[in-house]
C-alpha cells in the first residue's frame, strides 16, 4: 500500500441549494491520487497524514469525476 504523502481540497463551489461541493484528495509517493473525500460539512477528514497543499477550485465535472473515481 503506498503512504499518503499530501493532501489537498478542491472545491466547486456550492450547488443550487446552498451545499458545498468540496473534495480532499490524498497524493501518494508517486503523485497519484489514492483516494478522494467528499468534505460535505465535516472538514476535513480524519486520519489524513503528510503535506497539505494549497485549496484549488475545480468544475463540477471534476468534483464528481473525481468521487467516482477515488471516493473513499
Amino acid at each position: 500500500m503506498t503512504k499518503t504523502i499530501a493532501y489537498q481540497q478542491l472545491n466547486a463551489g456550492n450547488d443550487a441549494y446552498g451545499n458545498p461541493r468540496r473534495v480532499w484528495l490524498e497524493y501518494g509517493e508517486d503523485g497519484q491520487i489514492l483516494a478522494a473525500h467528499d468534505e460535505g460539512y465535516s472538514g476535513r477528514p480524519k486520519g489524513i497524514g503528510g503535506a497539505e497543499l494549497p485549496p484549488m477550485r475545480c468544475t463540477t465535472r471534476e468534483y464528481r469525476s473525481l468521487l467516482k473515481a477515488y471516493g473513499a
